[in-house]
């Protein structure tokens, strides 16, 4: 049986991150009751890596929370947390400092000072983010500008501040930024850190999974070597019904939705009942099938992308019952039987190489296709 880096990864999606959970529940009963490991998947697992969502997940676990405590999280307490909404579309709906004072009540686990340096060795996080600032320092000599953000512990050679490894960042504050989506979340400072006006990481995309890929291999970890489970937090079609008007469309109507009905197109931003298909597009559409198709390509059945499609829109803070069990059963009728196909076959029992020494493990006759 072959060696390999394991990383699991957390798709963007707010509340919806409920149905990331419960996946991640059923696959954990999987690897542990009928595929025999004395582990659980987070255990076993070398690179969390997350997006908005995604990264809180991410967070959760690397600071102790079970999968099952996760998954009461999204169920029971995070719906609570998003109940406490302000309206004024002026402001964001939700209030960072009282956010952070409510999850540390209530997770009695987190720590807000731990640091991405502190993990334990051989475990590994990344969490995507973007600044607004020119501020946050890139490499020397580069032009100031806006631009995406990488929080992790992975030995990479850069000099790229955005980029490089973050040891010192806090682990909390590095999932608030990839998570703070602009109208949800005012923007997050870890100006002790130089790191400036940070916003969601899906301004990067919502899947961190190339993002997770590119980091192992620049740290030294084989491609061949990389076996991935990707999870969503469920596919919400969207398309402009009748298209052929958009042959005659300006800025105005990609940017305020008014003229021709528009089939799954839900408003993107809370606090703003206008469709925008631009941003939908933006978001949204890049977010469908590219990531997964790419790693596809990189790893073949090393890599398995599970996410349910939803039968209607699921805003990222509706917390009504029906939307929490609509989102439960979409997790549970989920066929998993891929993933179970990849945990026996790269992850069960199998020590995971060492970054920087992953090269000179075993001996791979196949290659992705």
């Amino acid at each position: 049986m072959e060696k390999t880096f394991k990383i699991l990864s957390f798709c963007g999606g707010g509340i919806r991150g409920l149905i990331s959970a419960q996946i991640l529940d059923r696959l954990n009963v999987y690897y542990t009751k009928t595929a025999g490991s004395d582990e659980s998947l987070n255990e076993t697992g070398d690179l969390f890596a997350g997006t908005s969502t995604g990264a809180i997940i991410t967070n959760l676990l690397i600071n102790g929370l079970t999968i099952e405590e996760l998954r009461d999280f999204y169920h029971y307490i995070a719906p609570v947390l998003f109940s406490f909404k302000n309206h004024d579309p002026s402001r964001p709906e939700y209030d960072t400092a009282k956010t952070i004072d409510f999850l540390t009540r209530k997770v009695p686990k987190l720590n807000l000072s731990r640091t991405f340096g502190d993990l334990p060795a051989g475990k590994h996080a990344l969490m995507t983010s973007f600044t607004v600032s020119k501020d946050t320092p890139q490499s020397p000599g580069d032009t100031p500008t806006w631009g995406p953000v990488l929080f992790h512990n992975m030995q990479v050679g850069s000099d790229n501040h955005r980029w490089r490894g973050t040891p010192k960042v806090s682990t909390f504050y590095a999932a608030m930024c990839s998570g703070a989506m602009p109208g949800m979340m005012g923007s997050i400072d870890i100006p002790q850190e130089n790191f400036i006006a940070m916003v969601d990481g899906a301004f990067l995309h919502h899947d961190p999974t190339l993002a997770a890929i590119s980091t192992a291999v620049a740290s030294g970890i084989n491609l061949e070597d990389i076996t991935v489970i990707d999870i969503g937090t469920g596919l919400m079609p969207q398309f402009i019904s009748d298209v052929k008007p958009t042959t005659n469309w300006g800025i105005q109507q990609y940017m305020e939705h008014k003229e021709v009905p528009a089939s799954n197109m839900q408003p993107l931003f809370v606090n703003w009942n206008r469709q925008q298909p631009v941003m939908n597009m933006t978001l949204n559409g890049t977010s469908t099938d590219m990531v997964p198709s790419l790693a596809q390509m990189l790893l073949g059945d090393r890599y398995v992308y599970l996410n349910p499609t939803l039968s209607k829109p699921i805003a990222e803070d509706d917390t009504d019952p029906k939307a929490l069990k609509e989102m439960m059963e979409a997790a549970n009728d989920l066929d998993l039987s891929k993933a179970e196909d990849l945990l026996l076959k790269y992850w069960c029992g199998k020590p995971s190489p060492t970054a920087g020494q992953s090269r000179a493990i075993g001996d791979r006759t196949t290659r992705p296709h």
